[in-house]
C-alpha cells in the first residue's frame, strides 16, 4: 500500500497508506527458525532472528548459515532481551524476575508469549488441546560492559548487523536506567573505568 501497487481488480483496489514516508521502508521478516531465514533469503528481505523467544544458540547458527547463504548481501538481525544495571548482582536479580510461557498446541505447533494470561488466552483461540511450559526468560544480563562483550561475541560469531534491544522490566524507571546504561556515551565511559581499573591493579 506504501507503493500503491495493489491491483485494481483487487478487493482493497484503491486503499493508500498515509503518509507516505518520504524513503521507502525497510522490510523485515521477524522469525525465530532456519526456515524463517531461508523465507527471508527467498524474499530478498532483512531477517530478525528473535533470541528472547528462541535462546537455543544452535538455531541461531544455524539461522545466520542459512541466510548468509541464501542471501550474502542481506542484512542479519538479533533481537535480544537485554538488563542493564550497575552491578553484575543486580542485573541478574531483575532478570531473574522475568518469565516466559511456551504454548504447546496438539498439532505440534509452538509459540511463546510473556505471561501465562496471552498463554491460555492463545490456547483457547487456537480451538485444540494445549500445555502450556513455564521458563525462565532469555536475557543477557550484566553490567554495561559485560552486556557490550556479549553482543560483541555475537557479532563476530554469528556476522550480526544490528541488534534490537528488549528490555522486558516492568518498572519503566528501571527500564530507562537500562537503556541509559547501555548509551554509546555511558559505554564508553564505563569502558575507560575499566581500562583505569586494569592499569591501577597492574
Amino acid at each position: 500500500m506504501i507503493e500503491d501497487s495493489v491491483d485494481e481488480h483487487h478487493p482493497l483496489a484503491g486503499i493508500r497508506a498515509t503518509p507516505i514516508p518520504p524513503e521507502k521502508t525497510e522490510m523485515f521478516l521477524l522469525g525465530a527458525s532456519p526456515q524463517s531465514a531461508q523465507l527471508a533469503a527467498d524474499l530478498g528481505v532483512a531477517f530478525v532472528f528473535g533470541l528472547f523467544l528462541n535462546g537455543d544458540m544452535k538455531v541461531l547458527e544455524e539461522a545466520a548459515r542459512v541466510y548468509r547463504k541464501g542471501y550474502p548481501d542481506g542484512r542479519f538481525l538479533v533481537s535480544v532481551a537485554v538488563v542493564a544495571a550497575p552491578s553484575q548482582q543486580e542485573a541478574e536479580q531483575l532478570a531473574g524476575e522475568q518469565k516466559i510461557f511456551k504454548v504447546h498446541l496438539q498439532s505440534g505447533r509452538t509459540v511463546t508469549v510473556s505471561s501465562l494470561e496471552q498463554a491460555h488466552a492463545f490456547g483457547k483461540q487456537a480451538d485444540e488441546a494445549y500445555e502450556v511450559e513455564e521458563q525462565a526468560s532469555n536475557i543477557i544480563a550484566g553490567t554495561p560492559l559485560y552486556v557490550k562483550n556479549v553482543l560483541t561475541n555475537f557479532h563476530k560469531k554469528y556476522q550480526v548487523d544490528e541488534f534490537i534491544l528488549h528490555t522486558p522490566l516492568q518498572k519503566a524507571e528501571e527500564r530507562l536506567r537500562s537503556f541509559q546504561l547501555l548509551s554509546p556515551i555511558h559505554s564508553n565511559e564505563d569502558h575507560k573505568s575499566a581500562e583505569r581499573d586494569e592499569e591501577y591493579v597492574s
